[in-house]
């Protein structure tokens, strides 16, 4: 029995560790997020939850802007940093997402191209309107010095894809999420412009309510995000 007893004990290991991984983690995890947030949850995140926790399931809402979790019945929300409500509990993961403005190179050879925030105000730039109603205005970094550009144009979409789609159409200049843009930068069909003028990196964020029961299916997504980040 003593060749087979180190065996033994390896198999009643492995059975703990499977155990801990399954047996408190049931039902489906509802979360609402960001087009960006979502497509980057889905390389990694969500189906390492699902192959870890056979019995669990997870609804992955996409909306673009902010909506009151609690109240729609979501266990979280993902947003950039800077847009996470302060009364919530942040829980930073992935690599920093950068923001660009770019262009087509047919439309900067008609256009010009801008050599500082303030030279948008003469062109046509693909525009946001937030759920609020608000014009998005893009945000811009020198020396320290932050601060954001109502910028002009006569076209206003909210979907990423559309912006770069319409921006390779020569339609005006956008800003985005450089990971939205940069497929088509790579084949050159897009142009980064104002790039020493780009803010900040910004990671995105998995937040929830810090005063209420947090359950089993929210504490396992929550590891193996910070796992994947480390």
């Amino acid at each position: 029995m003593s060749d087979i007893g180190p065996i033994l004990d390896d198999l009643d290991r492995a059975l703990d560790r499977f155990g801990e991984q399954t047996s408190n983690v049931t039902g489906t995890l509802r979360i609402n997020a960001s087009d960006t947030a979502a497509r980057i949850l889905m390389q990694q995140a969500v189906p390492t939850f699902l192959a870890r926790h056979v019995r669990a399931g997870i609804e992955l809402n996409v909306e673009r802007g902010f909506v009151d979790i609690i109240k729609r019945g979501f266990d979280a929300g993902v947003r950039f940093t800077r847009s996470v409500p302060q009364d919530m509990i942040a829980v930073p993961f992935g690599e920093p997402v950068r923001f660009v403005t770019v262009a087509a190179p047919s439309y900067l050879e008609q256009h010009g191209c801008p050599m500082a925030p303030e030279d948008l105000m003469r062109h046509q730039c693909i525009r946001q309107r937030m759920p609020s109603g608000r014009i998005y205005r893009w945000d811009f970094c020198k020396d320290g010095d932050d601060f954001a550009v109502d910028v002009p144009g006569a076209l206003m979409l909210n979907h990423n894809e559309l912006m770069v789609e319409a921006a390779v159409a020569s339609l005006g200049i956008a800003y985005l999420p450089e990971n939205s843009a940069r497929a088509m930068v790579d084949a050159r069909k897009l142009t980064v412009v104002l790039d020493d003028w780009s803010p900040e990196p910004s990671r995105l964020c998995l937040y929830y309510a810090g005063h209420r029961y947090v359950p089993a299916g929210l504490r396992a997504f929550i590891d193996i995000l910070r796992r994947l980040s480390s």
